[in-house]
């Protein structure tokens, strides 16, 4: 029953890739109730690269930027507004387990800096805040090889700690969160000798 784990795995030392994620969000649902609306719109892209040290192990990189903008809308004639931007730069670690030629099993770990801008209006005010953030975040993914460069990956949910401090007003926050049922989809080309 182990030897699929077991088998020698696909990559070799130096092999290289490339590739990354991108996530588009757009919600526009029927009204809660007969007053009041609300539509989301925003988008992410995380290009990554790295190389393998050997044939289990990879290190690398990725830098991000995401944009989420929230439309609210009471009773019609008032209108409030959520903008965020942000910019991320990490470092990446990867262990691969091989299940067979097509499949691989990979615990992916991962630290993030990121930095943000958050900007909420209405008809009488409108604040900013920046923010930045410190995340370390392990998750595990399933990286199918249709070709033997090309990976589909899939990463089901992930388990993290973040400190996240807000630049206005100096306020620092630590929070730990497990997420699960959350499917992310990724793409990669790999360079193999």
């Amino acid at each position: 029953m182990l030897t699929p784990l077991l088998a020698s795995g696909q990559f070799v030392k130096g092999d290289k890739f490339i590739g990354g994620t991108f996530r588009l969000n757009s919600q526009t649902p029927t009204k809660s109730d007969q007053s009041s609306t609300y539509e989301v719109k925003g988008f992410s892209i995380y290009p990554t690269m790295g190389f393998l040290l050997n044939e289990k192990f990879a290190i690398g990189g990725q830098i991000g930027y995401s944009y989420l903008n929230t439309v609210y809308n009471n009773n019609q004639s008032s209108q409030s507004k959520y903008n965020s931007k942000g910019y991320s730069l990490g470092l990446i670690s990867r262990r691969y387990f091989s299940i067979s030629e097509k499949f691989i099993f990979s615990i992916n770990g991962q630290v993030n800096y990121d930095r943000g801008k958050q900007t909420s209006s209405n008809s009488t005010s409108e604040s900013v805040t920046e923010n930045y953030q410190i995340g370390i975040y392990i998750e595990p993914c399933f990286i199918f090889f249709p070709t033997p460069k090309w990976g589909i990956e899939t990463s089901i949910g992930s388990i993290g700690y973040n400190y996240s401090r807000d630049l206005s007003t100096d306020l620092g926050q630590n929070y730990s969160n497990l997420t699960y049922g959350t499917i992310n989809l990724g793409l990669a080309y790999y360079f193999r000798k």
